[in-house]
């Protein structure tokens, strides 16, 4: 949060930011530099940085830009593997074992990893102490087992950033409506989703329901 598109090219023009280790490594001195940068925004940048250190393992697998590896893919990488580790060790025929997982994305995974750059790039991480979080760790999260869906326009959130913050807190995000899904956030224009939610009977709340529901859970 707060690395909007503007601050990252500041970061990489004028403080020389080429990796994601370093990010890790900026400090108040080096953002006071930064245009815009007053005391209340670097403290929160700082902070939005170093909290990130611990984040879901699919975030991670997603955040690292393996090709053709998205949100969704990553996501269920994450579920089967368990760990980071072992998904980093996987062989193709591994990979290709899960629905979905065609043979090219397995060798994209395999190619990423065996590469000394971006193995580098990894290892530099674990040292700042950033480290992916197993995915059965999920289970005492706030939100663990529950299954949401957006729909509509948010106002505050992108649709990712909305994933994200539920993935988070250990809750699955599904695209469509079913029985099984327990809320549905409903922001401007919702459509067809949230007249099949009222069909159903589900639970649905508004934006302002839903960022009260992050506060409480920590994450805002």
């Amino acid at each position: 949060e707060g690395l909007s598109t503007r601050t990252i090219e500041q970061l990489i023009d004028k403080l020389g930011v080429s990796t994601f280790a370093d990010i890790y490594s900026l400090n108040a001195e080096k953002l006071s530099t930064l245009e815009g940068f007053k005391e209340k925004k670097i403290s929160n940048l700082l902070l939005e940085i170093d909290r990130s250190k611990k984040l879901p393992l699919a975030n991670f697998i997603y955040a690292i830009g393996i090709e053709e590896i998205g949100r969704k893919t990553a996501s269920q990488m994450a579920k089967h593997f368990k760990t980071f580790d072992r998904f980093k060790n996987a062989t193709i025929e591994e990979l290709v074992e899960l629905p979905d997982i065609a043979e090219k994305i397995a060798e994209n995974v395999v190619d990423y990893f065996g590469d000394e750059f971006n193995e580098s790039q990894i290892d530099g991480l674990a040292k700042l102490g950033v480290v992916p979080v197993e995915e059965k760790d999920k289970a005492g999260l706030a939100l663990s087992g529950q299954k949401f869906v957006l729909t509509g326009t948010l106002v505050n959130f992108s649709r990712d950033d909305a994933t994200r913050v539920l993935e988070e807190l250990g809750a699955d995000v599904s695209t469509s409506v079913s029985k099984n899904t327990t809320c549905v956030v409903a922001g401007e224009n919702a459509g067809s989703k949230l007249k099949k939610a009222e069909a159903l009977g589900i639970k649905i709340i508004n934006e302002a329901e839903f960022q009260k529901l992050l506060e409480n859970s920590r994450i805002v």
